[in-house]
């Protein structure tokens, strides 16, 4: 239509403006996030494919090595920030995190940090020598890097905030037929370790919508609890 009909006003069709479709999308997710009262990063996972899709439109119209250029030198500063702040990670000890954790986050994030720096830098070179795909390949790996750096490398303070080595420690000890009360405190990675369902005891919070529909599921106070204790034949 808008081939055979170049006065027309460009209206919204996917076929037709695949641009304003996925920029539609990525906002509407986006307003979803933030209306919703509860924020988690998985949340906004649906926008990427079609982030992905609008920088790749971006970088592969005209003047897509100008763009690059500028499109890494923000990066640049990340990356050269990250490897200056790095050491200030141990500032952040504490009794719950150790310093001993912190120490082996460390070579991750100036790994992640470098890595970032170095692919921008390339970009930047590249870029301006007018290589368009080696420039975006090293944006694309420098980021990737980066943010596999700092993931995996979180791994070493894992056990501070998974339930997976006190799932190991009491699993062979509850059997599946013995109640196993959430007193308080809701884990989201317990259930899962335990390959099993717990009662919760005084929490409601996001469970409030479930706890509603299967409230003999939940025990609403410590009262509730003794009698259930004192009730089962183990637990």
């Amino acid at each position: 239509m808008s081939l055979a009909n170049p006065e027309f006003a460009r209206f919204f069709a996917i076929h037709e403006h695949f641009e304003r479709f996925l920029m539609t999308w990525v906002g509407l997710v986006f307003v979803f996030l933030l209306a919703s009262s509860s924020k988690l990063a998985s949340y906004i996972l649906p926008i990427f494919p079609a982030l992905a899709a609008l920088i790749g439109l971006h970088l592969a119209g005209d003047g897509a090595s100008r763009r690059i250029k500028w499109h890494a030198l923000p990066a640049i500063i990340i990356g050269a920030t990250g490897l200056f702040l790095v050491p200030s990670v141990t500032r952040f000890a504490s009794e719950r995190i150790p310093l001993v954790l912190d120490e082996a986050y460390q070579p991750w994030l100036y790994g992640g940090a470098a890595t970032l720096l170095l692919g921008r830098l390339a970009a930047f070179w590249l870029g301006r020598q007018g290589h368009t795909v080696a420039a975006v390949f090293a944006l694309a790996f420098g980021g990737l890097a980066f943010g596999q750096g700092i993931l995996l490398g979180h791994d070493n303070i894992g056990t501070i905030n998974s339930a997976h080595d006190v799932a190991a420690a009491i699993g062979s000890q509850v059997a599946p037929e013995i109640p196993f009360f959430s007193v308080s405190t809701y884990d989201q990675s317990l259930q899962f370790y335990l390959e099993r369902t717990t009662t919760m005891v005084a929490y409601r919070d996001e469970l409030s919508f479930g706890i509603s529909h299967e409230a003999d599921k939940f025990i609403p106070d410590i009262a509730g609890l003794e009698r259930a204790w004192i009730a089962a034949p183990a637990a």
